[in-house]
């Protein structure tokens, strides 16, 4: 109960808080000169697309009624917010000549050839602090806002999520620092819509013209950003995933992230999806560890820390150790006749954008590698003391058979997969490495699990 009472306490804390800050923003809105712009040469439609219903030349009227924009069943393409259409001075260019330009009611062209003239296609608000279009633009209708010059208070930023529509629109804030109030108030208001920030996303070519900003972020729908990630990791492009990684982690999106891994784990189907694992390393390695170990298949974290693992043939579940003569086999047995736990440890390596992993026998303290004789497309697996020759690193692919998760093992210098050898000899089969294509689970598929301490083994 006094839980109950303290939370709402909290929350109306908050909201009066809120609520008075934005009073103080209204207030400090400075008025421009009706005057001026009622005396101020039309809008320049030489250079401007003159659109349909512009209110360039009216007072803001929105206690009349109003012809709201778009027409039925149609979108809006694109409206700037505090626009002034296109302006080119010494600084650069700003400004769009074929889009609605929001401005405040009595606001005229500030810099370039137009200067002093009214705003081209203009929607108008009361101030600079008093932001609402609803009278003049519907929900929901605008296929494209961007925003440049003006602050975004809170009242703006709420308009701005008001009019883009929701699944396909789109919001680009260009010239505001990362961490400023403007941003955090645009960010808050477009969260209603889904819209995220999408790190590194190209402009389209309409919007690269604008030389006065150096910066610019952009906004999409949740969905549209999962598609990114998805395509970032496929083509590797890891830093540009990892920006979007950090994205869905701060808005609460991590389920984001589940939903991408285990599609491409699908789509890989037989052949697998190593993109996958260069993307769990990636974030591992840049302090995301949390978002591995609750958003990936269990066995990537264990693997990326080093951890002790056990590795089985997925076909027949056989464990694989090195034997007494330090080659390496499975047990036909159900468990191992032997004293030792047989366990692994993988020490993954990142070189040229590329991932590989030394296999090391934990029991053995030697590294798996291969023999450098081939017979009939077969080569020895053993273990030995490790070296820096590509034999000794491993590439592991991921792949999905019947929602379980199996690897396949391949050597970096040989391009071979690790596989069971069909004959048995003494209880055991031999682990070989094939030449030629890998892509029969049942053949070169492996279990990685981590180890189970409380292992037992019949005498």
């Amino acid at each position: 109960m006094f839980g109950s009472y303290r939370k709402n306490s909290r929350w109306c804390k908050e909201l009066f808080e809120e609520e008075a800050a934005e009073e103080e923003e209204l207030l400090s809105a400075v008025p421009l000169s009706m005057g001026a712009w009622r005396s101020a040469p039309s809008p320049n439609y030489d250079r401007n697309e003159n659109l349909l219903y512009p209110y360039s030349e009216l007072d803001y009227v929105a206690e009349f009624p109003l012809v709201q924009l778009p027409a039925p069943h149609r979108l809006i393409d694109h409206v700037d917010y505090w626009g002034e259409g296109r302006v080119v001075t010494e600084k650069g260019i700003s400004g769009f000549s074929n889009c609605y330009n929001v401005n405040e009611k009595h606001k005229l062209v500030s810099g370039g050839s137009d200067v002093d003239r009214k705003i081209p296609n203009r929607i108008p608000v009361f101030s600079s602090m008093d932001c609402d279009t609803s009278h003049y633009l519907k929900d929901s209708s605008v296929k494209l806002v961007t925003v440049s010059r003006g602050r975004i208070s809170r009242r703006c930023a709420r308009d701005i999520a008001r009019m883009v529509v929701r699944n396909i629109g789109a919001v680009v804030a260009f010239g505001y620092d990362d961490d400023s109030e403007d941003i955090k108030n645009l960010e808050k208001a477009l969260k209603v819509k889904q819209l995220l920030h999408c790190p590194k996303r190209r402009l389209p070519p309409a919007l690269r013209e604008l030389t006065a900003f150096n910066t610019y972020r952009m906004y999409v729908h949740a969905e549209y950003l999962e598609e990114e990630l998805q395509r970032n990791i496929t083509e590797r492009n890891f830093k540009e995933a990892l920006a979007i990684s950090k994205v869905f982690k701060t808005n609460n999106y991590l389920s984001t992230i589940h939903n991408v891994v285990f599609k491409l784990l699908e789509e890989g189907s037989e052949g697998g999806n190593g993109s996958v694992m260069y993307y769990a390393y990636y974030l591992w390695s840049n302090k995301e560890q949390d978002i591995v170990k609750k958003q990936f298949p269990e066995q990537f974290a264990p693997i990326l820390n080093g951890d002790r693992v056990s590795i089985f043939h997925n076909k027949y579940n056989l464990r694989m150790k090195l034997n007494n003569n330090n080659l390496c086999e499975v047990s036909t047995e159900s468990l191992v006749p032997s004293n030792k736990i047989n366990t692994w440890k993988f020490s993954p390596i990142w070189q040229n954008n590329n991932l590989s992993f030394k296999l090391q026998s934990v029991d053995e303290k030697l590294y798996l590698t291969l023999d450098n004789n081939k017979i009939y497309g077969v080569r020895e697996v053993f273990g030995c003391k490790p070296s820096n020759d590509l034999k000794f690193q491993w590439t592991l692919v991921p792949i999905l058979q019947n929602n379980e998760v199996f690897f396949y093992v391949v050597n970096k210098q040989f391009m071979h997969g690790l596989a069971m050898d069909s004959e048995i000899k003494e209880g055991y089969r031999r682990v070989i490495a094939v030449d030629g294509a890998i892509s029969e689970p049942d053949k070169f598929s492996w279990k990685i699990q981590p180890l189970i301490e409380s292992y037992s083994i019949e005498q």
